[in-house]
């Protein structure tokens, strides 16, 4: 009875040691590049991503748990790892896509995303987000039409 127990208990460690899931990879953020003044809500790309998950069996219920995932913003030049900037991962869509929200008055530049899942090593992509610092640009509004000097009368279109 004894060498059964163990044969179990051996089988169960060899089911549960070792994967043969593949690492996680990153193939690209979106937008690559934008202006930082506010947080940037962008869409990174790659996979397999493999969330966390908690299962209250009581109730019968399941959530999906983002928080394992651990999300940097290195600057590209630089060989300082602790000069990264946090980003925060928002949602898992499916196991190609995570929704991430990039740090606001992130300095104009390159930088590499790292991300660490819950289950396994680090993915990075190399200069995968271009931060344009801050918008110190006005917008620019031209009119087509009506011509100076025109005539108007309310309810008319107006294209701009």
């Amino acid at each position: 009875m004894l060498g059964t127990a163990a044969f179990g208990l051996f089988l169960a460690a060899a089911a549960c040691s070792g994967t043969n899931e593949p690492a996680a990879v990153l193939t690209g953020l979106s937008p690559a590049r934008a202006y930082t003044d506010t947080a940037v809500a962008a869409t990174l790309q790659g996979g397999p991503f493999r969330p966390s998950f908690s299962v209250d069996t009581s109730s019968g219920s399941a959530h999906i748990d983002v928080a394992g995932f651990n999300c940097l913003l290195l600057p590209s030049a630089a060989a300082d790892v602790t000069a990264g900037s946090a980003a925060t991962v928002t949602d898992w869509t499916d196991p190609m896509q995570l929704d991430v929200s990039l740090p606001a008055k992130l300095p104009a530049g390159f930088y590499d995303v790292q991300l660490r899942d819950p289950n396994g090593p680090a993915a990075s992509l190399k200069k995968g987000f271009q931060s344009l610092g801050p918008d110190m640009d006005a917008p620019v509004v031209s009119l087509d039409g009506p011509l100076g000097g025109t005539f108007v009368v309310a309810g008319t279109r107006v294209p701009v």
